[in-house]
C-alpha cells in the first residue's frame, strides 16, 4: 500500500512538471510575437476573425467539452445549499460558461457561416453582429474583457487562495463540490496576465488591442490544462468506486 501510494505521488508530481512546462511554452509563445514580428504582422495576426481570436474561441470550446467529460465521469453529487443534487451539475454550469465565452469570441459563428444579423437587434448591437457582448449592458466594467478577467481571477486565483487559508470556506467548497482548481495551476493565469500590463504600459496605442487579444488567448489555452486536471480527477473518482 505504501508503495502505491508513493507510486501515485511520484506519478502526480512528473503530471505537474509536465503542466508546468507546457504551460510555460504557451505564455513564452503567446508574447513572444511582440519581439519577433513587424507591427503590421501582429496587427493581422489578432485582428477580428485572426489567428488568436480563433485560437481563443476554440481552446475554451475545448475545455467545454471537457468540464461536459468531466461532468459525465464524475458520479458524485452537489450540494447547492437550497437543494441537493446526484449529479455534480457544476460542471455544467462551468462547461456552459466556456461554450457561452467560445461563442461570443466569434459570434457564434456569423462570419464564419455568414448569416445577416435580423434588423431589430442590429440596431441595439454596436457592431451589427450576432452576439451579447456587444449590447449596451456591457460597457464599461462589464465590458467582455473585464468579464472575462472577473472569471479567470475568481475561479483560478481568489477562490483556491481563500479555500488555502480559510478552514471554513474550505468547509463550503467540500460540502458543494464546487471544482476548485489547484493553486499552484491557477498562478499560472496571473503569469499569463502580468505581460499583458507590463505590454499595455510600453506598447504603442495602436498595439494596445493585439495585447488584449494575446492575453486573452493566452489564458483561453490555458483553461485547457485545467479542463484536463478536473477530467483526471473525475476518472480516478469514477475508478475508485468501481473498486
Amino acid at each position: 500500500m505504501l508503495n502505491e501510494v508513493l507510486s501515485m505521488k511520484s506519478a502526480e508530481k512528473k503530471r505537474y512538471i509536465v503542466y508546468v512546462v507546457l504551460m510555460t511554452l504557451i505564455i513564452v509563445s503567446c508574447y513572444i510575437v511582440f519581439f519577433v514580428f513587424s507591427e503590421e504582422v501582429i496587427r493581422t495576426k489578432t485582428k477580428e476573425d485572426g489567428l488568436f481570436e480563433y485560437l481563443g474561441a476554440l481552446s475554451l470550446l475545448i475545455t467545454s467539452l471537457l468540464f461536459v467529460m468531466s461532468f459525465l465521469r464524475q458520479g458524485g453529487g452537489a450540494d447547492f445549499l437550497l437543494f441537493k443534487a446526484n449529479w455534480n451539475y457544476w460542471f455544467l454550469i462551468l462547461a456552459f460558461i466556456f461554450l457561452l465565452g467560445s461563442g461570443e469570441e466569434i459570434s457564434w459563428g456569423q462570419r464564419i457561416f455568414g448569416w445577416e444579423t435580423s434588423e431589430g437587434y442590429g440596431q441595439v448591437n454596436r457592431q451589427n453582429e450576432t452576439n451579447l457582448h456587444n449590447l449596451k449592458p456591457f460597457r464599461g466594467i462589464f465590458s467582455p474583457n473585464y468579464l472575462f478577467t472577473y472569471f479567470w481571477m475568481s475561479f483560478c486565483v481568489i477562490i483556491p487562495i481563500v479555500n488555502a487559508v480559510s478552514l471554513p470556506f474550505s468547509k463550503l467548497i467540500g460540502r458543494t463540490g464546487f471544482p476548485l482548481v489547484p493553486l499552484r495551476l491557477g498562478l499560472f493565469f496571473l503569469i499569463g496576465y502580468i505581460p499583458s500590463l507590463v505590454l499595455k504600459a510600453t506598447a504603442k496605442d495602436t498595439l494596445i488591442h493585439s495585447v488584449t487579444e494575446v492575453k486573452e488567448t493566452c489564458l483561453s489555452v490555458l483553461f485547457i490544462f485545467i479542463g484536463i486536471y478536473f477530467l483526471r480527477k473525475s476518472s480516478q473518482t469514477m475508478n475508485n468506486k468501481r473498486w
